[in-house]
């Protein structure tokens, strides 16, 4: 019901941030972690948030008014503190055995009832429901980094999630001003799944036709939808990131997600990106990329390869060609869907 409090099971960068926007909602929020300086740090990170958005215009109200509502946060580190909570939001590592063992000892605490919803970006919500031993009340919500401005939630039906769990978590979504696509379950989910088709397919071919790496990133950004080329794309998401999703969709979907082994040996040398260093690219970018024929022939690739996935995910009932198009303009930034034209 609209105002039942929330819980969020993790006080790192997604669960503090998923905390301070529940309680900016209006919800009092239970912030649950193994130990007090970490809840006390995620609530000390939520409110150097809230500080950031306000000067930027993204949130109104005054500074009090803010640390007010950022009081309702309530740190935790105990299970039973969650109890009240009408829906428990999981937010630990990525790490599957780590969240099967958060699942189980949620399923043994919380009431019959209660909304249990995991952050991850891609595990099996399934499998996360049958270790707390409540399908029907399991659900993903894959909230996009950061969730403070982000407003794109992935709602991931498990199999056998129920329509009254669905519901309610939209209700909380709703309150948070997020824009909901219910996905079904399947690898990669829905926006992930797109994006690394595209790129590995761009990987792949680049590594074909000895394509200029920026080259191909500007033919990206000049030919299409995309707001970022799939290269600076890699560097931004992390290229140790990037390898495991290719690996992962490779094992689920096949040959189609492999990039003929271009992220392996950048990963070998530790260049990973994600603001730690070189990647795909040292620093910034040349501002004259070569584009000729094999950079053009590349970035037809990368679309090419996005709209034939979009287009598996709704022959699959993944996803609606509509909430396709939400989810890759909110979730990638792009200014269209991958059917657009």
């Amino acid at each position: 019901m609209p105002g039942d409090p929330v819980g969020v099971v993790g006080a790192g960068a997604m669960g503090s941030e998923i905390a301070l926007v529940a309680a900016l909602a209006g919800r009092d929020v239970v912030l649950r972690d193994l130990d007090a300086p970490r809840v006390q740090a995620g609530i000390a990170r939520a409110q150097r948030v809230a500080q950031r958005l306000l000067q930027k215009g993204r949130i109104a109200g005054d500074p009090d008014a803010v640390e007010r509502r950022i009081a309702h946060i309530t740190p935790s580190v105990h299970d039973q503190d969650l109890r009240h909570c009408a829906v428990v939001i999981e937010a630990v590592s990525e790490r599957r055995e780590v969240k099967e063992r958060v699942f189980a000892e949620l399923g043994r605490t919380l009431d019959h009832d209660a909304v249990l919803a995991s952050s991850t970006a891609g595990l099996s919500v399934t499998a996360l429901g049958r270790a707390a031993g409540r399908e029907r009340t399991t659900i993903g919500l894959h909230f996009f980094h950061p969730p403070s401005e982000m407003r794109l939630v992935e709602v991931v039906r498990g199999e056998r999630t129920g329509p009254t769990t669905v519901v309610r978590a939209l209700d909380v979504l709703r309150d948070m001003d997020k824009v909901a696509v219910v996905v079904k379950e399947c690898p990669g989910f829905l926006v992930n799944r797109i994006l690394t088709r595209a790129a590995c397919s761009a990987y792949r071919e680049t590594l074909r036709r000895d394509a200029d790496l920026a080259g191909v990133d500007a033919e990206v950004l000049r030919d299409g939808q995309a707001a970022v080329g799939p290269f600076a794309l890699g560097d931004v998401v992390g290229l140790d990131t990037m390898a495991r999703l290719r690996d992962d969709l490779t094992r689920a979907y096949g040959a189609r997600f492999w990039d003929d082994g271009v992220l392996d040996p950048y990963v070998a040398a530790g260049r990973l990106g994600r603001g730690t260093g070189p990647g795909f690219f040292e620093g910034p970018v040349t501002p004259h990329p070569r584009v000729g024929a094999a950079e053009r022939a590349v970035a037809r690739a990368f679309y090419d390869a996005a709209r034939d996935e979009a287009r598996r995910c709704v022959a699959e009932s993944v996803a609606a060609p509509d909430d396709v198009t939400t989810a890759m303009k909110l979730g990638a930034g792009w200014s269209g869907g991958p059917f657009s034209p």
